[in-house]
């Protein structure tokens, strides 16, 4: 009978390790369109101020931006000058969002959260946090179903192998006591 229970709770364990495993990367999907919609929305603002400047570029450097930040940042006058760094940061963030973005788009189903790791903004992250949070979906189509079969396994895996390792754990510190044991009483006897 106590078999018979130990194989019950261990089965609920394994299925209930595997439903939240499933469950959790089920979200990814969802998140992750959150998280592309930001970077696709912030590189899209940027785009605007970033395209303004290359058409003064456009006018006055040859259309080389480059040259105009430096025509800024070259300038004394330091109000100028800090107009210079923020067009060339600005134009660094647009660039980023884009290729953030573009990647994420791009990347197939495998790619996904190494392009979300490599591509990974804590602004961007935070903002698609808190939205997704509010509207957490979990993604049903075959992308969806991918991640949630892999989550699942994972966690199954994760969970078989933690139950392995505390077993030999267990098996090995009760030997040691035995072992302590025997010698405590071999100790004693002469």
């Amino acid at each position: 009978m106590t078999q018979y229970i130990r194989r019950k709770v261990d089965n609920a364990g394994a299925a209930a390790s595997a439903l939240a495993g499933g469950v959790s990367a089920g979200l990814f999907p969802g998140f992750i369109a959150q998280y592309l919609q930001r970077l696709a929305g912030g590189a899209q603002e940027l785009g605007k101020l970033v395209g303004n400047w290359r058409e003064r570029a456009g006018m006055f450097c040859q259309g080389n931006l480059q040259k105009l930040i430096e025509v800024f940042q070259s300038n004394p006058d330091p109000i100028i000058n800090s107009e210079g760094q923020l067009i060339a940061e600005t134009t660094r963030r647009y660039e980023f969002l884009t290729e953030a973005a573009n990647a994420l788009r791009d990347a197939n189903i495998i790619e996904k959260p190494m392009a979300f790791v490599r591509y990974f903004d804590r602004e961007m992250f935070s903002g698609a946090l808190g939205d997704f949070l509010k509207n957490p979906t979990i993604a049903v189509d075959l992308e969806g179903l991918a991640y949630i079969t892999a989550g699942a396994a994972i966690a199954w895996g994760v969970y078989e192998g933690a139950k392995y390792v505390g077993k030999r754990t267990y098996n090995y510190a009760r030997q040691k006591i035995s072992d302590y044991r025997a010698r405590r009483a071999q100790e004693n006897k002469t």
